[in-house]
């Protein structure tokens, strides 16, 4: 339901919106993070979600809000040893990181 939102969202110029609220203090990230650690099974689904609500914000999330949603250091890296093997499978993760390296390079 979260990635149809942000996709429809995203459509409808809505996308800075809908990202403020997905990683405000109750959005949708907590949601999403409570999800996941009650049923990892979905970790692909909230993959989705995660590249939906942050598609132009994706290294924002990994290292401002997703410490902020989770300040316990263990339930941060259960979460993101979860999220690592469908992340990778993302052609939109490749872009996103491949986009950072030339960042870096050209500094």
């Amino acid at each position: 339901m979260f990635s149809r939102l942000a996709f429809e969202f995203g459509d409808g110029n809505l996308l800075t919106a809908s990202w403020d609220w997905f990683v405000s203090e109750n959005g949708g990230l907590n949601t999403t993070l409570l999800g996941l650690k009650r049923h990892p099974e979905l970790r692909e689904q909230v993959v989705a979600i995660l590249l939906q609500f942050a598609r132009f914000n994706f290294i924002e999330l990994f290292t401002i809000h997703m410490k902020k949603a989770q300040p316990d250091p263990r339930d941060l890296l259960n979460t993101y040893v979860l999220l690592l093997k469908p992340l990778t499978a993302s052609t939109a993760v490749a872009e996103e990181v491949n986009k950072m390296k030339r960042l870096c390079m050209d500094s």
